[in-house]
């Protein structure tokens, strides 16, 4: 017999009349809609923004007043805006560590200009026109360098830049402090209409910043708030490792706060194959890159962004030749990509690999993990692709949703009288369930051979615990095209 629990409607109203209650029922046939909120995190080194307490933002215009125009943290929020202008994201920032000193560089001109022209410096990315006439000396070259730079914005608020008195040198000084500040790129143009004839210049690349703010205060503050993204672009290793801790707690059953973290890196070959070698956290994506113009921040920011918007979208979908929008222009040049041998090893040690087309496009080759080994130090590839990860996030989550509606449910064994009973669940009809919801995320295409794993599917009631139900339920994460491999046969 059929009967339904009324929770509004009185047993004992007399007064005639009809009286309906309304509610809302998951009918368990569509996906649940992912919550998407991201996490910025960095240095405050300026700004109007507090330390440790998180700030929404919106548009791009927000950033720079709120922690501070041209440092690092304002500029990653501005390259995740540009990618992800609909994405709800947060910035928080940790107050600069004490005694920290800021990266210099230097800019060293020699000769005098033969022609007309116009060189070009770039800081942190940002070109800075210096028109030349000839004749100009090195000391004359000098001084138009220091003027450049103090009409363009963008760049006079990275670094400041100072005539030598000894010599012919521009001094530059990121104004912000912290061994980060060494990642900033400084260079002279290598395009051909940016040469002067006559003139040369000698760089020396930002170095000396030092000091690392510490952001587990920054953590702690939003310790109970469920981001599911995360960026960190502060990359020395004590901050690593917080990090990853952070993560890793995150993902247990007991917190189910998933997030994944990125984070951008820049060095040589072997810089990113030491920097991979010291990481193995499942929920952690790195993007390393040789001597690029981009900031890390940048980079990583970016990837976040667009990582991020497309796993909410379909978890189980690899990212390959998606754009990372607002890097055009930025890459290394191409003595300075790692090669397909190089970026083969940095994909099986856990960094994630892009490419660069001809008209400056960045876009993304294959998103991997950290992870590289299991908890007995063995290679393992369960976690590599960032797909597998989200995907398990994504159906804990469905999972966790639809299973809330049990929550006045009562508690039966298979075979009992009580089994059709309103409000009664029993082990076979949550695997019935569960079976149904299985047959769902196979329909999305998040996983596959449901029927396949069916009988491995199981629901028992707890001998020791007669309110417990415990479960089994195995998933196998649908597969990518990411190799494509043959024998073309020529006939003759």
């Amino acid at each position: 017999m059929t009967t339904v629990s009324l929770t509004q409607i009185p047993d004992n109203w007399n007064v005639p009349g009809s009286n309906a209650e309304i509610t809302a029922i998951r009918s368990g046939n569509t996906p649940t809609a992912m919550p998407l909120r991201v996490l910025l995190i960095g240095q405050l080194a300026g700004g109007i923004a507090q330390a440790n307490v998180p700030v929404p933002v919106t548009d791009p215009s927000q950033p720079p007043a709120l922690f501070g125009t041209g440092t690092a943290l304002a500029r990653q929020a501005v390259k995740f805006l540009g990618a992800g202008p609909y994405v709800q994201v947060d910035v928080i920032g940790v107050a600069p560590a004490q005694g920290a000193v800021a990266a210099t560089g230097a800019i060293l001109p020699a000769g005098t200009a033969t022609g007309n022209g116009t060189i070009a410096v770039l800081v942190g990315g940002v070109r800075v026109p210096v028109v030349l006439t000839k004749g100009t000396t090195a000391a004359q070259a000098q001084a138009a360098i220091v003027a450049a730079l103090a009409t363009v914005t963008d760049a006079a608020t990275i670094a400041t830049a100072v005539a030598d008195g000894a010599s012919a040198s521009v001094n530059f000084t990121v104004k912000e402090v912290g061994v980060h500040g060494n990642s900033i790129d400084l260079r002279m143009s290598a395009a051909h209409a940016d040469q002067v004839p006559g003139l040369t210049f000698a760089v020396t690349p930002f170095s000396g910043g030092a000091g690392s703010p510490d952001i587990t205060s920054a953590l702690d503050a939003v310790s109970n708030v469920w981001y599911t993204d995360m960026h960190l672009c502060l990359t020395d290793a004590p901050n690593l490792a917080t990090f990853t801790t952070e993560l890793t707690r995150r993902y247990g059953a007991m917190v189910r706060k998933d997030a994944h973290g990125f984070i951008g890196i820049r060095g040589s070959y072997s810089d990113a194959l030491a920097l991979q070698a010291t990481l193995n956290c499942p929920y952690l994506c790195v993007l390393p890159a040789n001597n690029p113009l981009w900031s890390p921040w940048e980079a990583g920011a970016v990837l976040c962004a667009v990582a991020a918007q497309a796993s909410n979208s379909d978890p189980a979908r690899q990212m390959q030749d998606l754009v990372l929008t607002g890097l055009e222009g930025l890459g290394p040049a191409d003595a300075d990509l790692y090669d397909e041998t190089m970026r083969n090893v940095l994909l099986g040690t856990g960094g994630s690999t892009f490419k660069v087309g001809q008209d400056g496009t960045v876009s993304l080759e294959r998103v991997v993990t950290t992870y590289q080994t299991d908890a007995n130090g063995l290679p393992d590839t369960a976690w590599q692709d960032i797909m597998t990860v989200k995907t398990d996030t994504r159906v804990r989550y469905e999972w966790r949703s639809y299973t809330s509606s049990w929550s006045r449910l009562k508690l039966a064994d298979d075979g009992s009288t009580l089994s059709l009973a309103d409000g009664v669940l029993t082990p076979s009809i949550a695997k019935t369930e569960a079976l149904i919801q299985m047959k769902l995320w196979e329909a999305q295409g998040w996983i596959e051979n449901v029927d396949g794993l069916a009988d491995q599917v199981q629901f028992w009631r707890d001998p020791q615990n007669k309110n417990r139900l415990l479960y089994v339920m195995p998933i196998q994460v649908i597969g990518n095209v990411i190799r494509v491999d043959g024998q073309i046969q020529t006939e003759y």
